[in-house]
């Protein structure tokens, strides 16, 4: 199943890499190999409650001397399944501090090698990375100290969101390459629009908000170098299989944007004066209920379509009211069938040039008929 993935996302120019996160993230692991947790921490929450505690505190035993090689022999296998990856995420995040201090192992590491808890995490990453390397791929890991340097190659992704921009200006300043995905502005399975389903602790995501997030701030240009780009997350755990389009566009077109497209030519919302804001109210649409729209031009990605920063794209949003805001389907030329069943008739096909995302409502009273009897959404493309 790995290499179906692999083999079209090849196809479609896209690069996959998987992510093994270790010391933390580690229930599922430890419950089937309790050896590998600090002797202290053995009895640390039952498994029943741990899918529902968000301070999870099953970490691995840096100290435990049989930890690392049993977990080469996990990433060997892992590195043959991708074949070869370019990049690895060891992962790195969410390690409770307190737990080590308390392990006796971890302790008399610590007191040896004189280290404290983060330089004890530090310790492991740069392990860890030093063993991908020797394999000549390139190590990822969540920033979450980011003075502490893992090695030269090695990339730090920023993803905490109050501490997001300090955390990302720090860890360009020590020389780390960085790689920004600030939570509350790249995580897309935070809700778009007030009353979507989501748990208490999510806020809300809307385009507006993604669409003004610098991912490199003008005050870190003169450490460009360094960085390596910008990112954004779809965390499934909480999201509907039948939801991931809805979650993911419009949104990741405005990511899309930010990265790729010259900031003379953002359609920006606030950007009410800008030449595609201009052209883009040509192209409101002749009826009293509003449409909510998104257009990519010139070119639909088709599977031999290879993503560049040079692929010209464009995005359009039409105005519309927040009661129209329930995104329904992303169809494109290729895939000429909706996701829902209950998706109005006469929009079942599109132009070849022509990606809409389109909301449950009727857009048009009448869309225009078409020579062969269909009714299709026509937008201007720039």
């Amino acid at each position: 199943e790995i290499h179906r993935v692999l083999d079209r996302a090849a196809e479609l120019g896209i690069t996959v890499y998987p992510e093994i996160d270790f010391p933390g993230h580690a229930a599922a692991f430890v419950e089937a190999y309790p050896e590998f947790l600090c002797p202290t921490n053995s009895n640390s929450v039952p498994a029943k409650e741990r899918l529902s505690n968000a301070n999870q505190t099953e970490i691995l035993c840096a100290a435990n001397p049989d930890l690392f090689p049993f977990l080469t022999g996990i990433l060997d296998e892992v590195i043959e399944i991708f074949r070869k990856p370019e990049y690895f995420h060891m992962g790195g995040d969410e390690v409770p501090l307190g737990i080590w201090e308390k392990c006796p192992l971890c302790s008399e590491k610590m007191k040896v090698e004189g280290l404290g808890e983060k330089e004890l995490l530090a310790a492991f990453l740069k392990q860890y990375a030093a063993y991908l390397e020797e394999k000549d791929i390139t190590p990822i890991y969540w920033c979450e100290y980011p003075s502490l340097k893992i090695s030269d190659r090695a990339i730090a992704q920023v993803w905490r969101a109050a501490v997001g921009k300090s955390y990302l200006k720090k860890s360009l300043k020590a020389g780390i390459r960085t790689l920004n995905a600030c939570g509350d502005y790249a995580y897309l399975n935070y809700p778009e629009y007030p009353g979507m389903c989501k748990s208490a602790w999510m806020p809300l995501l809307p385009l507006k908000k993604v669409y003004n997030y610098a991912y490199l701030p003008p005050a870190l240009t003169p450490n460009r170098d360094l960085f390596i780009g910008g990112a954004c997350t779809m965390w499934t755990e909480e999201i509907n299989e039948e939801a991931i389009d809805e979650m993911l566009f419009p949104r990741l077109f405005a990511v899309s944007e930010q990265l790729w497209t010259k900031k003379d030519r953002f359609l920006l919302p606030s950007a009410s004066n800008s030449p595609s804001r201009r052209r883009a109210k040509n192209c409101k649409p002749k009826s009293t209920r509003p449409l909510n729209a998104m257009l990519l031009s010139p070119t639909i990605l088709g599977p031999n379509t290879r993503l560049t920063a040079a692929t010209p794209m464009r995005l359009f949003r039409l105005p519309h009211r927040k009661k129209d805001n329930r995104l329904l389907s992303f169809i494109t030329n290729r895939d000429k069938v909706p996701c829902f069943k209950s998706f109005p008739a006469g929009f079942s096909s599109m132009t070849p040039k022509t990606a809409v995302l389109m909301t449950k409502r009727r857009f048009l009273s009448s869309p225009p008929e078409t020579a062969n009897g269909s009714r299709q959404l026509c937008l201007k493309k720039e």
